[in-house]
């Protein structure tokens, strides 16, 4: 089940694609989480799990590796979540050569997008401290978004600076950053998982600075964050054409996660 602060996540989400005036309709988006010993029980406790409800080509990305499986898993109920199908092996996430990975529909989950006239899917997934999380957002005509998520946990956060202090500071975080944060290992962990969702849009990894993304909580309170790109994160962004950026962040159990949607 998702927790009320993830269906808030969605329900922000969703306004914020609706306000983009990209499409007409709303932007059905679809999160799930799923533990990872949950999948490794369910391996166990069923020889046939796996065959059933992954395609050929998940098993062959995921090796028997339960993380993996973990987050196809929530990728794919993430899917369903979009289209209303429950066809397991009709939904295939596979990796494009930069190990992003992208929606393949066939049979009656093709069907059910192709009737809610949904052109394409972009799909976003992480893990962290044994937990799966995916994010799957809808596109309609001529929409075009992409998607970002992370998890990450407050108290590896915490740890890091803990034991580095104003090195990992200044090198993960932008000076801004750094002073809103003062310290806090919540707002450290909120800016971190921001930054993380953001260079799973990008797509660039370590080619990026840090702190050349600066994810800016709008108040304490907010799940809503500003994001500003610098030198490389910049220049990537204008060379994908990418007009905006929105960024929310949650908080689960001892976790964070942060979402983040960009419209081209």
């Amino acid at each position: 089940m998702i927790g009320k602060e993830l269906r808030d996540a969605v329900q922000e989400l969703q306004e914020y694609a609706h306000e983009s005036e990209l499409e007409s309709s709303p932007s059905p988006i679809g999160v799930q989480v799923v533990k990872v010993q949950r999948v490794a029980n369910a391996i166990q406790a069923d020889p046939g799990f796996v065959d059933r409800i992954y395609t050929s080509a998940e098993i062959d990305y995921c090796k028997g590796k339960t993380n993996s499986l973990s987050g196809r898993l929530a990728a794919k109920s993430a899917v369903m979540h979009v289209i209303g199908n429950n066809e397991w092996q009709d939904i295939s996430i596979v990796p494009l050569p930069t190990r992003q990975p992208i929606v393949r529909l066939s049979g009656t989950a093709a069907q059910s997008a192709e009737q809610k006239n949904i052109r394409d899917i972009s799909i976003s997934i992480s893990h962290d401290e044994g937990l799966s999380v995916a994010l799957a957002v809808s596109m309609y005509d001529q929409m075009m978004l992409k998607t970002g998520v992370d998890i990450a946990p407050v108290d590896r956060i915490a740890s890091l600076y803990t034991k580095y202090g104003n090195h990992f500071l200044y090198k993960v975080f932008s000076p801004r950053e750094a002073e809103y944060a003062n310290g806090n290992p919540d707002i450290l962990t909120r800016m971190w998982g921001g930054k993380e969702s953001v260079v799973k849009i990008l797509g660039t990894g370590d080619r990026i600075g840090w702190s050349d993304i600066e994810v800016l909580p709008k108040d304490d309170s907010s799940t809503t964050s500003a994001v500003n790109l610098y030198g490389a994160a910049h220049e990537h962004s204008v060379t994908q054409g990418i007009k905006d950026l929105h960024v929310s962040v949650l908080p689960f159990g001892d976790n964070r996660i942060a979402f983040a949607l960009a419209t081209y």
